[in-house]
């Protein structure tokens, strides 16, 4: 009787759902990854309701230069107007991600059988990658479980698509452009789902019809997109996701670099041995399998290659590092191994051989992530909140050593190599937090921002330093922009936290 409740594939992927849901709040509440885009992201909404700022343009797209519209931001604000508990708009995130472990397995379900759906909600809702990635508040993964909803409903618009409705085609177009607006991953699928269904729609709706609703498509994608054709001269550039696209020597390398890399993004540990076992299992799958499994497999398959190819012929070769991008396809590299799984190895339509599956995935998922779910990073968001204290602290010691009312004589860095100072805006998040005090305005036709404080005294912090009273790649990075200041001591917050102290040469603070 236990068995068969177990069996029961709706309580399977329940349990599935919490038990995934318990791991991404564990990390959650334990590590509390907190980037600098979290914190522009927070920062942004709490200005939009208590300043009045207007942002004409969103967050950018790491590494491709390309600005998306502002509306995530405006979404942000909402959250804002009604909990302002920094905590919980970030929870409510985790648990929105997670939803992907439900929608992986209603495709799974819908594409080839139960048995695969499960098998995708295990490799989702347990794997390293998912549980870490969706954990934490960042835009990119947030458009997951909309990507997931969107071929949801377009897979079941297919399979009913003889009734002659378009209402679910419509539900799907319309959820993939509203991601296609915060992420490029989502925005780069829109012409590919425009495509398909005019080969799936033509034959049965008449190309006439399909025409139009292609071409209504595109119009209101470029509409959704139009605050960029105001704020830019070169509009066609920051709208036009191909302008980045320039194949040459050396992308079929990066090519296979990356679907390598995707792979191991999966499959952390023992990517190689277990890598063969599912390639065998895509063999026997391929053979076993039938003519319209395998279509949907290539289909598949081609879904997920298909930003692949984009990213191997990217112009800047910086999407290299920036792996989130292919947040919203790795679900369907989970339904693809899973399918191979399913259909190699064990018959799923015996209880028993069912029962087994189960096990032998949950085993290789644990084994192959080696008992991760214990937090490896420090806690971020009480890291920086720690150091805006400290600052606070300092700062309010040098106005009295000054005999100053006002703080308003410094300013806070944080570097990263590669990255500049792109993520201090984590610690103008504490400091606004923490005092309740406007530290930075909002740089008009950009996500960024500017500091409102005189630059008298300048506190650097060097992100991913761990100690010790020097950081030279760190400070060199820091002096070649700063020349005008020089260094006057190293505070050490704890083992971890190191800041470093400039002053303005000209300035006549004692410190």
């Amino acid at each position: 009787m236990f068995i068969k409740k177990l069996l029961n594939y709706r309580m399977l992927v329940l349990c599935i759902f919490f038990l995934g849901l318990s791991l991404r709040l564990w990390l959650f509440f334990t590590e509390a990854r907190f980037a600098g885009d979290t914190a522009r992201d927070l920062l942004v909404g709490s200005h939009i309701v208590k300043y009045g700022e207007r942002p004409l343009v969103g967050h950018a797209a790491s590494g491709n230069f390309f600005y998306y519209p502002p509306y995530y931001f405006y979404f942000q604000a909402l959250l804002y107007a009604i909990v302002e508990n920094p905590r919980v708009i970030m929870g409510l995130f985790v648990v929105w991600q997670s939803t992907s472990i439900v929608l992986v397995y209603a495709i799974g379900k819908q594409l080839f059988n139960a048995p695969t759906g499960v098998i995708a909600a295990l490799m989702v809702g347990l794997s390293q990658y998912f549980v870490r990635q969706q954990s934490w508040m960042y835009s990119g993964p947030s458009t997951t479980p909309l990507f997931l909803l969107s071929f949801l409903l377009f897979i079941r618009w297919a399979r009913t698509a003889h009734t002659k409705k378009l209402s679910l085609l419509l539900y799907s177009l319309a959820v993939l452009m509203v991601g296609s607006v915060v992420s490029y991953s989502l925005l780069i699928y829109v012409p590919v789902f425009l495509i398909a269904a005019s080969i799936i729609g033509i034959p049965r709706f008449g190309r006439a019809k399909i025409l139009v609703l292609c071409a209504t498509g595109m119009v209101a994608l470029m509409l959704l997109y139009s605050p960029l054709f105001f704020v830019f001269e070169r509009a066609a550039k920051a709208f036009n996701p191909i302008y980045f696209i320039e194949f040459r020597a050396g992308t079929l390398l990066s090519f296979f670099d990356i679907t390598k890399g995707i792979v191991a993004l999966l499959i952390p540990n023992s990517q190689w041995l277990i890598s063969l076992v599912l390639l065998f299992g895509f063999v026997a799958s391929f053979y076993h399998g039938s003519r319209n499994e395998r279509l949907k497999a290539v289909g598949i398959m081609g879904m997920i290659l298909y930003p692949v190819i984009l990213a191997a012929g990217s112009r800047n070769r910086l999407v290299h590092f920036y792996f989130h991008y292919f947040d919203v396809v790795m679900p369907l590299v989970a339904v693809l191994f899973s399918w191979a799984i399913t259909n190699s190895y064990i018959k799923p339509s015996r209880p028993r051989h069912g029962f087994v599956l189960v096990t032998s995935v949950v085993f290789i998922l644990v084994s192959s992530n080696k008992f991760f779910y214990t937090p490896y990073e420090h806690n971020q968001y009480k890291q920086t909140e720690t150091i805006a204290r400290e600052i606070l602290r300092k700062a309010s010691g040098t106005a009295n050593k000054n005999n100053q009312i006002d703080t308003g004589f410094f300013q806070v860095y944080v570097y990263q190599q590669g990255f500049g100072a792109l993520n201090s805006i984590m610690v103008w998040y504490q400091l606004e937090r923490i005092t309740g005090k406007r530290f930075v305005t909002l740089i008009p036709k950009t996500d960024r921002f500017r500091q409102l404080n005189s630059d008298d005294v300048i506190f650097l912090y060097c992100l991913w330093y761990d100690g010790g009273s020097e950081d030279p790649l760190c400070q060199q990075d820091f002096h070649n922009d700063y020349s005008e200041h020089e260094f006057r001591y190293a505070m050490k917050i704890d083992p971890r936290i190191t800041l470093f102290v400039y002053k303005r040469r000209d300035s006549q603070l004692i410190l």
